[in-house]
């Protein structure tokens, strides 16, 4: 049996722009349906499996959890994003919830403060007050995960992780993280204008939005840490408080960084999730309730057509269109988005993307082409890519672009699909999939471009 065939008689209304074309057969509409993983095998033929609960984003705006083995259906703002498609990794903070003084240390702050208010999950009082020292003295006003902690040794030291948290601001505009205490190894965000990185040192640092005040504030692939290694927040009233450049950045001792001095009044803001996980970039937020010593762990999310459910292949002929966003930039390691195989590297044709290009890939024994079809789309900005084989007639469009063609005469022989990974080592290509329509004819080069924009 065929499953999900569509034809002129059975397409849903909503589908109906495309569904004229001939040989349409598969519309796999992620970002709509939201089906179980039950359901994506039994009508769609798709296999999903993630070994552990993932947590995301609903279309409430709060973070929520999907069950162990059920997709995760991301939402942004009111938007829709599609199925998340993650590699696993671990989350080394005991304490998440910032509440336990047993796993947490201070120097010049009040960790946590009274009056904690409602977190980016939704529940009254996940939202942590940090709130520095009450006088003007010299202060850190800082506090850390004291189970983190690394030595002089560098080989012990976090280089190559990723952190984030997600602050939002109570008196106070800026909040700062630190990753060392000897250089400058972290971030600084201002809250007052949409957390915008005010500095960063030996990180990529960037924040995200997602509601009611909150930001999710990230320092990827930090590196250069010195001395002790730690995970430290920090506030200050302005940014010559929050950052010592000349020092060690987030971690510095200053004078006069309160809120008002007649009374004095500490700053503080609020937290809430703080993660940091053995990646060269920041992945969804894992919640640690049981403060295990050896961190959270999330599993890989594994997505694909099995050679069982693959029958509706055209060996000979075809084209793909495939929708989402990325959660990494492109890089040479060419993170994929989907791809057809043969179980092995041989025989693919998949979607990728280079340091600088998005692409079309074709690899067979008897020849291979590298299609590229317009400049790398960032990590977090939605795209629409197209692709048609045929002996002889390759074609990609991406955004609405013309059509790049490549004459190559050979068709790879494939028996399976891949979503987000590759048979190929190391292209794991993280992100979200909204939507992928597949013809079981090479489509004309100007219906590439329309399904593309």
């Amino acid at each position: 049996m065929i499953l999900n065939r569509i034809t002129r008689y059975n397409a849903p209304t909503a589908r109906k722009e495309f569904s004229h074309w001939r040989g349409l057969e598969k519309d796999w509409n992620f970002a709509v349906d939201k089906k179980t993983t039950a359901n994506l095998l039994s009508q769609d033929g798709i296999t999903h499996t993630r070994a552990s609960l993932a947590y995301y984003n609903n279309s409430s705006g709060n973070l929520a959890s999907a069950a162990s083995g059920e997709p995760a259906y991301e939402y942004s703002g009111s938007t829709s994003l599609g199925m998340r498609i993650e590699k696993g990794t671990t989350n080394i903070i005991r304490d998440t919830s910032m509440t336990d003084g047993s796993h947490w240390n201070e120097s010049g702050a009040v960790w946590p403060g009274s009056g904690e208010i409602t977190g980016p999950d939704g529940v009254s009082d996940s939202g942590i007050k940090l709130e520095g020292a009450a006088n003007t003295s010299s202060s850190y006003h800082a506090a850390w995960d004291q189970h983190i902690l690394t030595t002089y040794a560098g080989g012990a030291h976090k280089n190559g992780y990723s952190a984030s948290f997600y602050a939002k601001r109570g008196n106070c505009d800026y909040v700062g993280l630190s990753l060392s205490s000897g250089a400058k190894v972290g971030a600084a965000w201002d809250l007052s204008s949409g957390a915008g990185v005010s500095e960063s040192a030996n990180c990529t640092a960037s924040s995200e939005d997602v509601g009611d005040g909150w930001y999710r504030l990230k320092c990827e692939n930090v590196s250069n840490i010195a001395m002790y290694g730690f995970f430290c927040f920090t506030m200050s009233k302005d940014g010559a408080g929050v950052w010592d450049d000349s020092g060690y950045g987030a971690w510095n001792s200053r004078e006069n960084d309160v809120a008002s001095t007649d009374p004095v009044v500490a700053n503080y803001v609020y937290l809430f999730g703080p993660q940091y996980e053995d990646s060269t970039y920041c992945t969804s937020y894992m919640a640690n309730p049981s403060k295990l010593a050896s961190g959270v762990a999330r599993a890989d999310t594994v997505v694909s057509v099995i050679p069982d459910n693959f029958s509706f292949y055209n060996q000979t002929e075809g084209t793909f269109a495939v929708e989402g966003r990325k959660l990494r930039n492109g890089s040479s390691a060419l993170p994929t988005m989907l791809e057809v195989n043969d179980n092995s590297t041989s025989d693919t044709i998949g979607f990728n993307t280079s340091a600088t290009k998005e692409q079309f890939d074709v690899v067979d024994p008897s020849g291979s082409a590298t299609i590229e079809s317009g400049n790398d789309v960032i990590a977090n900005i939605g795209y629409k890519i197209s692709g048609g084989y045929k002996s002889g007639n390759y074609g990609t469009s991406l955004n609405g672009a013309a059509v790049v063609s490549n004459t190559l005469a050979h068709v790879p022989a494939v028996t399976q699909l891949h979503f987000g990974q590759s048979e190929h080592s190391g292209r794991r290509g993280d992100g979200y999939i909204s939507r992928v329509r597949y013809y079981k004819r090479r489509l004309k080069d100007k219906q590439l471009k329309t399904l593309s924009t």
